[in-house]
């Protein structure tokens, strides 16, 4: 099982992504995982409220210890 992440940029080369995924996903199984920066802020700025950003969240930070923790195993 193979875990991706696609980048979170506006000039992502998603005809690229999508041949690579689909070349892959006849091999592996696989977990998408896309960081949605550029898009999350366009969509943020449509919105009344101010954008709240979880990144220095404990829970967050408790997470992405763990995260790593299982990365190495």
């Amino acid at each position: 099982m193979l875990l991706i992440k696609i980048g979170s940029g506006k000039t992502i080369n998603w005809d690229g992504v999508c041949h690579d995924v689909a070349s892959l996903i006849e091999k592996e199984k696989i977990i998408i995982v896309h960081g949605a920066n550029a898009y999350r802020d366009e969509l943020a700025s449509n919105y009344p409220s101010p954008l709240k950003r979880l990144n220095h969240h404990p829970e967050f930070q408790v997470f992405t210890q763990m995260w790593k923790r299982l990365m190495y195993f």
